[in-house]
């Protein structure tokens, strides 16, 4: 055997040392790595839950528009009643008011049903504000109405979905200033 092709033979793979040294890296790299990465999918679970109700509040602004009468956005437990509270992330249901008594009743139709949309995340609304009510003009009645995103794991700040008294949604990247200033 000549002298080349024992040389070349004994170059072919790791030595211990060179195995831990990359092994070494690769923990220090998921350690530092990791949390960034549970913060990024923090925020796109926060922006998915913003982005949901948003959707929801265009869609009963134009549908009480489009069929002249009142819609309903309210939080449900369950998709078939109505939840007297200003927590949210249970889930939600929009359903037209045919008879105008601002409660969902059999017969009501229901046109969407979000379920509980994520445990890390709480949604609450305005003091006094449980449920949002459009008129067939697409005007929200009431006051202006403020949806705050609090992360439950403190990885993200809170965020808000500011419905105003002419129906419409816009995103904020602040909490409201009485859930700011409760936490």
């Amino acid at each position: 055997m000549d002298k080349l092709s024992i040389t070349q033979h004994s170059h072919a793979g790791f030595i211990l040392i060179e195995a831990i040294i990359i092994i070494s890296i690769v923990c220090i790299l998921l350690t530092t790595g990791i949390p960034s990465f549970k913060t990024t999918i923090q925020n796109n679970r926060m922006a998915t839950s913003r982005n949901s109700i948003t959707t929801h509040l265009n869609l009963a602004r134009s549908e009480a528009v489009k069929r002249s009468i009142g819609i309903i956005l309210c939080p449900s437990q369950d998709g078939l009643s109505c939840w007297d509270n200003m927590i949210w992330d249970e889930g939600f249901i929009l359903f037209v008011d045919s008879n105008n008594s601002r409660q969902y009743e059999p017969g009501e139709q229901i046109l969407r049903y979000n379920s509980r949309s994520n445990a890390s995340i709480r949604i609450s609304t305005s003091t006094g504000r449980r449920k949002v009510v459009y008129n067939l003009y697409g005007f929200a009645s009431g006051y202006n109405l403020t949806f705050t995103f609090c992360d439950l794991n403190d990885l993200t700040e809170p965020k808000a979905v500011i419905v105003s008294n002419s129906g419409r949604a816009r995103l904020s990247s602040t909490a409201s200033i009485s859930e700011s200033s409760i936490s």
